[in-house]
């Protein structure tokens, strides 16, 4: 995807990312929602980009250090989220000690910026047992 980036520039990165990164249902009702995140792809520096994708491709798996983790979290995941999964994301979870986990309905990848009150609420929650 970095050589796409590179090639084709920030905007055929926006359209084949935003699809991915925004749930089913933010694609046919938030069109607000969609134009801006692509926007936001589409205004990144082509080198930034690309660098920042393969930065993403190579970077080191560090889910065994998970276990390691001795503060409260709170795991966040979207119910249609395409590039990090509810079940994995909740495998992570499971791999931090006392670690707390939320799905957020009708999101994505971008649960925060699809369903901020959802999201809102489960981090006032969580903070609030803190």
């Amino acid at each position: 995807m970095a050589a796409k980036a590179e090639r084709e520039g920030p905007g055929a990165i926006a359209a084949e990312l935003v699809p991915k990164l925004l749930a089913r249902v933010t694609l046919e009702r938030q069109p607000a929602v969609v134009r801006e995140v692509t926007t936001m792809i589409e205004r990144q520096p082509v080198y930034g980009m690309a660098v920042t994708l393969r930065a993403l491709r190579d970077r080191t798996d560090s889910t065994p250090l998970l276990g390691q983790i001795r503060i409260p979290i709170l795991v966040v995941a979207g119910d249609d989220d395409q590039i990090a999964p509810a079940e994995g994301m909740q495998e992570m979870a499971r791999a931090i000690p006392g670690a707390q986990f939320t799905v957020i309905p009708g999101s994505g990848h971008l649960s925060p910026l699809e369903q901020p009150q959802a999201v809102n609420d489960a981090v006032n929650a969580f903070l609030a047992q803190l």
